[in-house]
């Protein structure tokens, strides 16, 4: 009797068990009502763009403002066809330079990465600048950065550098 006790708790055990690890793995909400997270941090998540990682996933970039602070940070994360995270469960910090940066804007990179340019006003008050100038940014499709840490600057004249549009040329830059 008690072998059968045991045997039985041990198939509602691993029964358990396999429903867990059903719910733990699943990414996209089963409720249609419900949106499948990408960044649960109390920051304030601003300005998404997305672009396809051309596996069936996609490439997300946002701003993120800390809720009691001046910075706004460019984050981005990948996220496979079933909603999982690919490049781990954090995002990848694109640029955590000083002070405000603007929307960011996201293409393919053509090779499975993205290329990713926002507005930034690091040099704000030096040389005259009123610090908006445009950056830029790449990711491989490891989700790591290609260019120099924080983004290089495309646009830094003497006035403000606002709106930046941008295109693949398909071949990586």
């Amino acid at each position: 009797m008690q072998r059968n006790n045991v045997l039985g708790l041990l198939v509602l055990f691993l029964f358990a068990a396999l429903v867990a690890a059903q719910i733990g793995f699943a990414q996209w909400s089963s409720n249609s009502s419900a949106n499948t997270p990408i960044d649960t941090s109390r920051n304030d998540q601003l300005t998404p763009d997305l672009v396809s990682d051309g596996a069936g996933g996609a490439i997300i970039v946002w701003q993120s403002k800390q809720q009691m602070g001046p910075n706004v940070d460019i984050l981005a994360k990948r996220i496979d066809a079933s909603g999982a995270p690919v490049w781990g469960a954090n995002a990848i910090v694109i640029c955590d330079s000083r002070n405000e940066k603007g929307p960011p804007q996201i293409v393919s990179d053509g090779a499975g990465g993205a290329i990713i340019a926002w507005v930034d006003r690091r040099t704000i008050n030096t040389n005259n600048d009123t610090g908006a100038d445009i950056y830029v940014q790449r990711l491989n499709t490891a989700g790591i950065p290609q260019w120099t840490a924080n983004g290089v600057p495309i646009c830094s004249t003497a006035r403000d550098q606002t709106g930046p549009v941008i295109a693949s040329d398909g071949a990586g830059g």
